[in-house]
């Protein structure tokens, strides 16, 4: 998990921190008690802080070899968040508009995910999956509605990681 953690904040930067707020939620509704025990959080801690060794160095090296270019990057992705860039905007609720331009036309597509995911929770034996999967579709979605920032493609990465 660590490596995979850090390799993927690498590669596509905030996106790969996901797993571990998935991580940390389903623990804590897998078992309430968690919540409260600092204990059952050690492997997510011991995992992101290999994750951030992995990937803090490249941050570093970016920063003292190309200051001028990392900073204006850093700013620049900051205001994806912020304010719609190059006039991809849009509205909450863009990314569920867009469903059909990711996964195929019809009428009937959002529907077909809605019935599939519907029967992929109720199916999976282990309740800590069902929380994994919903709370990794929550966060995507729910960051993403809210970003300024739109385009069709950033919520994609769900036909990956459920």
């Amino acid at each position: 998990m660590s490596n995979s953690g850090g390799c993927a904040v690498l590669v596509k930067w905030l996106v790969g921190l996901l797993v571990y707020s998935v991580w940390t939620i389903s623990l804590g509704v897998h078992n309430k008690k968690n919540w409260f025990r600092l204990k059952s959080y050690f492997p997510i801690i011991i995992s992101f802080a290999i994750s951030v060794i992995i990937f803090i160095p490249w941050q570093l090296y970016i920063l003292y070899k190309y200051p001028l270019e990392a900073k204006y990057e850093f700013h620049y992705n900051a205001q994806h968040f912020l304010k719609p860039i190059e006039h991809h905007g849009g509205n909450f609720w863009f990314h569920f508009n867009v469903i059909k331009d990711i996964y195929g036309s019809g009428d009937a597509i959002p529907y077909l995910l809605l019935l599939g995911l519907l029967l992929l929770i109720k199916n999976s034996v282990v309740r800590i999956y069902r929380t994994a999967i919903l709370a990794v579709i929550i966060i995507t979605y729910g960051f993403y509605s809210i970003a300024a920032t739109k385009m069709n493609s950033f919520c994609i990465i769900l036909g990956f990681d459920t």
